[in-house]
């Protein structure tokens, strides 16, 4: 078997285990390691590519030097971090290609995590008055779950808008499926991820469709979508009042919750300013006793048995700052700019007249969509994490 074969193979099968299987996910990226560190040694996809495997490589040598630094804390666990951000970013470089060929890639995806979703509301008997604290099987924390489920989306989206001479079965099938993902990322009610996903999925469709026709597929969907919900008796004003609700300085509060955290990585980040303390040193740092020190001091009084688990900076670009260094800050940071820089240099893909094939619109349109979420989503949640 070739080993591009083999690795759009190993491929399907993470992404359709990433929200169900905690098992088959960690053995998938474990082969997928293997088998890029073997394309990479084979110097297979890595033609016109160097520039991009030396900025990501920097990346991950910086996390593994970091590792090093603080290995009584890190550990294993911190080189293996760095190791399972290896992943995503080779993946660009290595499958960019062949994902022209593999529809059956973003279907697995799609599929597997209805399916997960569907089993955590069947799970969760108080789910529809609920809108918080939301588990897939293999993803925890809810703002990992709203991040992965506003990634899917975008794939959806990227799909529904792109692909030519869908039958009625895929057309139905995608457009249940945009509502489905859209209501279930509501359910979440994590600012960052619902800001970034309508955000996004607007800049795309007025790209393909333009203003006028974007509004008259907004406004109908938002008729349709509220209808719904009030026949169905479904809570949306509940739903919605956590993401509008501003909440007082002497309450649990989730602006001073990310205030704190945001303090806390900012200090830590000062003290470790090069090569930060470590990928997956942050939870020995940010731990309840010092979140509820630094909280009084900001201003905001939490109860012990009130107050949020910290394991992160609850922002990317702090986190990254904290753990990594500024080393590893400003190498992730290059890296965005020169992939965001690509992206609009070739937005003639979807916004001009040539008649080019409707995957390469969808490549677009999935690219832009994850490094948008995870740049926009970055202010308020740390990407990249769990994900």
């Amino acid at each position: 078997m070739k080993l591009s074969k083999a690795i759009n193979i190993i491929t399907i099968i993470l992404i359709a285990s990433l929200p169900l299987s905690e098992g088959v996910k960690n053995i998938a990226l474990l082969l997928l390691m293997i088998s890029f560190i073997a394309a990479l040694i084979t110097s297979q996809y890595s033609k016109k590519k160097n520039g991009w495997i030396i900025i990501i490589s920097f990346f991950i040598i910086s996390g593994i030097i970091s590792s090093i630094i603080n290995y009584e804390k890190s550990g294993i666990d911190g080189i293996y971090d760095s190791m399972k951000l290896f992943l995503p970013f080779f993946s660009i470089l290595f499958l960019g290609g062949n994902f022209f060929k593999y529809y059956s890639i973003y279907y697995a995806a799609i599929i597997s995590t209805i399916i997960a979703c569907i089993i955590s509301i069947y799970l969760d008997h108080n789910f529809f008055i609920r809108y918080h604290d939301i588990r897939l099987l293999s993803i925890s924390p809810v703002n990992s779950v709203a991040i992965y489920i506003s990634l899917v989306f975008g794939v959806t989206l990227a799909i529904f808008s792109t692909k030519k001479n869908k039958t009625f079965k895929e057309n139905l099938f995608l457009s249940l499926a945009l509502g489905f993902l859209g209501y279930f990322l509501l359910c979440t009610a994590t600012r960052g991820s619902i800001l970034s996903t309508i955000i996004i999925s607007c800049l795309i469709l007025c790209l393909q469709y333009g203003l006028k026709r974007l509004l008259i597929i907004i406004v109908p969907s938002l008729i349709i979508i509220l209808s719904l919900g009030v026949s169905l008796n479904m809570n949306y004003i509940k739903k919605f009042s956590p993401i509008l609700k501003y909440d007082t300085p002497l309450s649990k509060s989730v602006i001073g919750h990310r205030d704190t955290t945001f303090t806390m990585a900012k200090i830590i980040a000062e003290d470790n300013l090069f090569w930060g303390i470590g990928p997956s040193n942050a939870k020995y740092y940010f731990t309840k006793e010092a979140c509820s020190e630094m909280s009084e001091k900001l201003g905001y009084h939490y109860k012990q048995n009130d107050f949020i688990n910290c394991y992160h900076a609850h922002n990317f670009y702090m986190n990254i700052l904290c753990e990594r260094g500024l080393i590893g800050l400003l190498v992730i940071l290059f890296f965005f700019l020169a992939l965001s820089y690509k992206l609009i240099k070739t937005r003639w893909i979807i916004t001009g007249v040539y008649n080019l094939p409707s995957q390469s619109k969808m490549l677009w349109c999935s690219c832009i969509y994850a490094t948008c979420t995870t740049l926009i989503n970055g202010l308020f949640n740390t990407t990249l994490r769990n994900e």
